[in-house]
């Protein structure tokens, strides 16, 4: 019976996503004439710039992957050379053979597919870049892709503890680098003093799929009330705290400032959960650049499990990781702080279970200590949590002895 729903499930994904394809076509734009041959090839556009705003236009090419254009011709082309079973694949294999670049990249470093490149393109680059958090739901996946022997020449993941699982999920050279959009923005000195910014991971929708379980079958949807238990605990305790101890409290927003809607929930979500008298400020999202910023000007941080939290670490600021999602769903999916190190339940920063006292010890200490004695109690765990390497230098001189380019070239 659990042989036949499963089964039924692979090939109802399947058909779900051979279908998206079509729609895909019918939205899409329609390019009738061959892409040019690049040194380059960056798949997927998805915030393609962070790749484009270091990189001289003559040498990249973007293969979009989301709809957003088709190219007819090589479309055609892969019909006639199938020899793979998805047409999609088909599809991204003809137009790489193509292109014949150099360097394939890719910021979407959980998309299997590309893990198949390099099989095929044994002369080009194939490099990832991780753009995200990744929970052992992922891994599992990777591991278990073995059919196609998935492989990258290079993947740049945010710390050394994520270096230690993909280094046990696939054949790769694993770089510590941090986060791309991290390390593109400079760092700033704290211009709110006295001050606590609390770093949101809102989810604007009715019902949240849980990532947790490595099993399909046993993975459940959680009400917008049960995803947002660990909220709805910590914020009345942190607004309390600002105001007990005088502090400029504010939210780092995940809604967009250009998304009227889904801004006005949120920020009247946490409206509802700060029912003391306390001046606070709402900061919608705009783009990487002023979030950054923002992070630079409070003199403190706490975060539940978004990974600008971590990203904050890598600047130096003094976060309270309060990370006590996976308490709440009561399953292991790789929420708690320092995943996938396992490390102690608690600590001077931390804490994976929500202990009011606990959390209140770790909001005196990153409130009221100095930056040297932060940076002293951070160290033992810089780059295993959090990588930073400003302008992303490690991985664009890669890119260019690729090409055989000085670096000095790159576009600033």
């Amino acid at each position: 019976m659990e042989k036949n729903k499963r089964n039924f499930l692979h090939k109802f994904n399947e058909k779900v996503k051979e279908n998206k394809l079509f729609v895909f076509f019918f939205k899409s734009k329609w390019i009738f004439r061959f892409p040019n041959k690049k040194k380059i090839l960056i798949y997927d556009g998805i915030v393609s710039n962070v790749f484009t705003d270091y990189l001289d236009e003559k040498d990249f090419h973007i293969l979009f992957t989301r709809g957003e254009s088709v190219n007819i011709t090589i479309l055609l082309l892969s019909f006639f050379t199938r020899k793979f079973e998805k047409i999609s694949f088909n599809y991204y294999y003809t137009y790489i053979k193509y292109v014949k670049p150099q360097v394939i990249i890719t910021y979407v470093d959980n998309d299997l597919f590309f893990y198949r490149f390099k099989n095929h393109f044994q002369d080009s680059t194939t490099i990832v870049v991780q753009n995200g958090h990744r929970g052992e739901d992922f891994f599992y996946s990777l591991r278990n892709y073995k059919k196609h022997n998935p492989e990258a020449d290079y993947i740049f993941v945010f710390s050394e503890n994520y270096k230690k699982l993909f280094s046990k999920s696939i054949k790769a050279k694993i770089i510590v680098a941090g986060s791309i959009k991290n390390n593109s923005v400079p760092i700033n000195k704290t211009k709110r003093s006295k001050s606590l910014l609390f770093i949101s991971n809102f989810v604007y929708q009715d019902l949240y799929f849980n990532f947790g379980d490595r099993n399909y079958l046993k993975r459940k949807s959680y009400s917008f009330d049960e995803y947002h238990q660990s909220e709805n605990q910590l914020i009345p305790i942190v607004a309390k705290y600002c105001k007990e101890n005088n502090l400029e409290f504010g939210i780092c927003a995940k809604s967009n400032i250009f998304d009227n809607e889904a801004t006005k929930i949120e920020h009247d979500y946490y409206k509802s959960l700060i029912s003391i008298d306390l001046k606070w400020s709402f900061f919608p999202s705009e783009n990487t650049i002023k979030t950054f910023n923002l992070i630079d000007e409070f003199s403190a941080i706490i975060f539940i499990d978004s990974y600008l939290g971590y990203e904050a670490m890598a600047r130096k600021k003094p976060v309270a990781a309060i990370t006590i999602r996976d308490e709440a769903f009561k399953v292991e999916s790789g929420r708690n702080f320092g995943f996938p190190e396992k490390l102690m339940n608690q600590g001077l920063f931390w804490t994976n279970s929500f202990d009011i006292n606990h959390i209140v010890k770790i909001m005196d200490f990153v409130t009221n200590v100095s930056q040297n004695d932060w940076e002293k109690a951070y160290k033992e765990y810089h780059g295993k949590v959090a990588g930073y390497d400003f302008n992303n230098k490690q991985l664009f001189d890669l890119i260019n002895k690729k090409i055989n380019k000085n670096s000095n070239l790159l576009r600033s």
